[in-house]
């Protein structure tokens, strides 16, 4: 069941921080970019972005987060609106940090209980894009707890109901409980190409299937046409057969 929390008008703006969301590495934005799009494309439910400043106290601007892919539970919610506020935004289901060389520390440190404790989020989830390691923490009665991959050898998100591993290119992959892997953005730009040129195949052998069938039917008429001629011509050849029987016995003609 979703919760929502009526948004506050308030006076204070909140920094957005637009540097925090320029990445170290080319490869950094792109892992961050296949989990969020494959999750809006999953969780068409809930708000799904990433570099959104996140404020846990009102009147302080100084401290926030910004997680590289984060869930809320508000499909209403958009970026226009601002920075994330805990005392004005829904609860934060999830959230997830790719590692980079001037966070990997805080990432796996200070971040935990800023996120699990002031923020309130439901799961953080850490992946080591170079090491193709996850770690995630949960704080269930407050109490921070680091969980394990599962027999699969991927990370299960209980707030999601979905499951988190990297594929054999270290590619952090969204799958479904039952372990199929949800798509990658251009998995299915090929997907839908290729069945463009099914379609575009169908059809053109749907057009020549077509253009066989009339021509069968033109050839079937020309053989029926032909029958009726030649049974006409047979006919006509009886009678002329007939006739010269008739006078034949009919005898000479006399003057």
């Amino acid at each position: 069941m979703s919760i929502t929390r009526e948004p506050q008008l308030e006076d204070e703006v909140y920094p957005s921080h637009e540097e925090d969301s320029v990445p170290e590495h080319p490869e950094h934005e792109y892992l961050a970019w296949i989990v969020i799009t494959t999750l809006r494309r999953r969780l068409r439910d809930k708000w799904v972005t990433g570099d959104v400043p996140m404020y846990w106290e009102q009147g302080n601007k100084r401290d926030y987060r910004a997680p590289d892919v984060m869930v809320v539970d508000d499909p209403a919610r958009s970026v226009e609106r601002g920075p994330y506020k805990l005392w004005a935004d829904a609860p934060t289901l999830f959230v997830l940090e790719i590692s980079s060389k001037s966070t990997h520390v805080s990432d796996q440190g200070p971040k935990v209980p800023d996120y699990l404790h002031d923020l309130k989020v439901g799961e953080y989830l850490y992946y080591d894009r170079l090491a193709w390691r996850m770690r995630l923490w949960k704080a269930p009665e407050s109490k921070i707890i680091e969980h394990s991959t599962n027999a699969a050898g991927r990370m299960v998100s209980e707030t999601l109901s979905l499951e988190f591993g990297p594929d054999d290119q270290g590619r952090l992959r969204v799958y479904e409980r039952d372990g199929t892997v949800l798509p990658l953005p251009e998995e299915l730009f090929e997907q839908a190409e290729r069945a463009e040129q099914e379609r575009r195949l169908r059809e053109h052998a749907e057009l020549r299937a077509d253009a066989m069938q009339d021509q069968l039917e033109a050839e079937k008429r020309t053989a029926q046409q032909a029958v009726q001629r030649a049974e006409q011509l047979a006919a006509e050849l009886e009678r002329l057969r007939e006739e010269l029987r008739r006078r034949d016995l009919s005898g000479p003609a006399t003057g």
